[in-house]
């Protein structure tokens, strides 16, 4: 938590050193789903860089021991592991698609949401209400069903990771 926070604070750093014509390019709402999208993802680097280096030690030495207690029936796990291995890649592929619509979802959602705060007292004197929470929520609903599809494809690639 400690190190998103400190990611959160030096784009925030960044985001508040940018140029005004750089704003106008980028909505608010489009700046902080990047940020949240950004540190997320650095957070999930770090466990596989240090894997990176491990792993190969953790197999080598399993393998090793596997092969001195069971000969060769380590073949067999090794291929339902290489298999393993593949479908993780493969999941890992629809994970980075479905990030990509769940924040462009999450994106126009924001924006909707950024004008309807923006111009609320319009909204209240020609009685929008009702029309920008129904607009919210088919904006919504997308975005639930890829964020219900991307836990489930991320349960899957740590199931098979492990």
């Amino acid at each position: 938590v400690a190190m998103r926070n400190v990611i959160f604070a030096a784009i925030f750093d960044k985001v508040l050193k940018l140029g005004p014509k750089s704003h106008q390019e980028a909505s608010g709402g489009k700046v902080v789903n990047q940020m949240a999208a950004d540190a997320q993802r650095f957070l999930f680097v770090m466990p596989a860089i240090q894997n990176l280096f491990l792993v190969p030690i953790y197999v080598f030495y399993c393998l090793i021991y596997l092969w001195i207690l069971l000969g060769y029936s380590v073949i067999a796990g090794c291929i339902v592991m290489a298999l393993c291995m593949w479908l993780a890649a493969y999941a890992s592929r629809w994970l980075k698609v479905l990030q990509a619509a769940k924040s462009k979802d999450a994106d126009a959602r924001m924006e909707t949401m950024g004008e309807a705060v923006g111009g609320v007292q319009v909204m209240k004197l020609y009685a929008w209400e009702a029309a920008f929470e129904d607009k919210i929520k088919n904006l919504r609903f997308p975005e639930s069903q890829k964020l219900w599809q991307f836990a489930r494809l991320r349960l899957l690639t740590t199931a098979l990771s492990l």
